[in-house]
């Protein structure tokens, strides 16, 4: 290799381990607080007020590289996953009602927030004039069935275009999932 980026933004104890062990040209990071083990950094802009892809960006000026004009993620899913999107939303909206989406799985089970929370999250969203759906992994249905009840309805899938296509078409997401949240972003 010749170079080696870390993405992290904040420190690793392995990541950096591996990085002062190797013996390339080329170590570039985010300036991290006491790291001496990278050729080329740049400043950190401040975590609160930049998103995780912007920070990134900050890197490229270090390969030659200028973006011009905003930068935005995109996702395109498949026409079949829209289409069961279309399916899922139909089946929950009301008229004159915007859709809240409550994504209750995550990649730890630690970040699953309670079934009563959960419950009374759907509840407050209802209250406040959304149509709630309750979305969620294979491994966490049995959850969702007793968040939603009677009263909710509940989606699932086996794949993660499905899974984008039914973000892409909420007016809200409330989720403990990071990946969740990118989609949404991508999808405005």
């Amino acid at each position: 290799f010749t170079a080696v980026i870390d993405l992290h933004d904040d420190t690793s104890t392995t990541v950096s381990m591996i990085i002062s062990l190797l013996k390339i040209p080329y170590k570039v990071a985010i300036e991290k607080t006491g790291q001496k083990i990278y050729t080329n950094t740049v400043r950190k802009p401040e975590y609160s007020k930049t998103h995780v892809i912007d920070r990134l960006l900050c890197l490229t000026p270090i390969f030659g590289i200028t973006p011009e004009g905003s930068i935005n993620i995109n996702y395109k899913c498949l026409p079949e996953s829209i289409n069961f999107a279309f399916r899922i939303i139909d089946s929950v909206k009301l008229p004159g009602k915007k859709i809240a989406g409550i994504n209750i799985s995550a990649g730890s089970d630690a970040r699953f927030w309670g079934v009563e929370r959960f419950r009374q999250t759907a509840d407050l969203l209802s209250s406040l004039g959304f149509s709630v759906l309750i979305i969620t992994a294979p491994k966490d249905i049995s959850k969702a069935e007793m968040i939603a009840g009677n009263t909710y309805k509940m989606t699932y899938s086996y794949n993660f275009d499905e899974f984008a296509a039914v973000i892409s078409l909420l007016d809200f997401l409330f989720t403990p999932d990071t990946s969740a949240v990118h989609l949404a972003s991508a999808f405005n």
